[in-house]
């Protein structure tokens, strides 16, 4: 089985050009099966807000390929899990292994844009391996200026696709408080519950503001 990467290099020009200087690098790991899964999982992440229509370009890109009309629609289900799926092996190269909530904070911090921190609140998931390398990056939802829902069933669906043996859960507070809420209190106590029962470990679970950040680790909360 092929990854990502390695069928958008086998790609005929000038599609593979096109191809690689579009496609997210953060995908190129991720295997696939087939022309219409690699440059899904390619490409589908420009179908979100952040870079609407863009389906119509992978599609046009189907059809050059395979000779037969394309999707006229972006694929769902597994292909939006990965919208939101991104590789931070590369990032986390310098920094190795998690061995403190400063690593984290560093890791945390590129998860969003800049000024993002401070407009709305979102939450997001560092999943580990073993030895405590950074597998992955799930941003797991976005909110307003006052909160976010999350989904504890998307959490472990996550958490259990990359297979990992521990995580870490990161969200901000754009009021720039750092003192967690009670709400933040139970979600992470309910989340480390739940994810016990799947041998997953919750290592730390930090609040972000623009220039500090809170860990529930340091302080002896989790």
């Amino acid at each position: 089985m092929k990854t990502v990467k390695q069928f958008l290099e086998g790609l005929p020009e000038p599609i593979r050009s096109q191809a690689l200087n579009n496609a997210d690098p953060y995908f190129y790991t991720l295997e696939v099966d087939g022309p219409t899964d690699a440059l899904s999982k390619a490409f589908i992440w420009l179908n979100t807000p952040e870079g609407p229509g863009y389906w119509e370009g992978v599609a046009r890109t189907l059809e050059a390929l395979t000779g037969a009309p394309a999707p006229t629609e972006a694929p769902k289900s597994e292909y939006v899990v990965q919208a939101h799926l991104y590789k931070v092996k590369e990032s986390t190269q310098t920094i190795g292994q998690i061995s403190s909530s400063t690593d984290v904070e560093r890791i945390a911090r590129r998860c969003y844009a800049d000024g993002d921190i401070g407009i709305y609140e979102s939450f997001h998931i560092l999943m580990m391996a073993r030895n405590n390398e950074v597998k992955a990056v799930a941003k797991i939802s976005q909110g307003g200026v006052a909160g976010t829902v999350v989904d504890a069933k998307i959490v472990a669906k996550y958490a259990v696709d990359m297979m990992a043996s521990a995580v870490i859960f990161v969200h901000n507070h754009p009021s720039g408080n750092l003192n967690p809420s009670i709400q933040d209190i139970n979600l992470t106590k309910k989340l480390k519950d739940g994810l016990k029962l799947l041998d997953i470990q919750v290592l730390d679970h930090l609040i972000l503001t623009e220039d500090s950040y809170y860990s529930f680790a340091d302080e002896g909360r989790i």
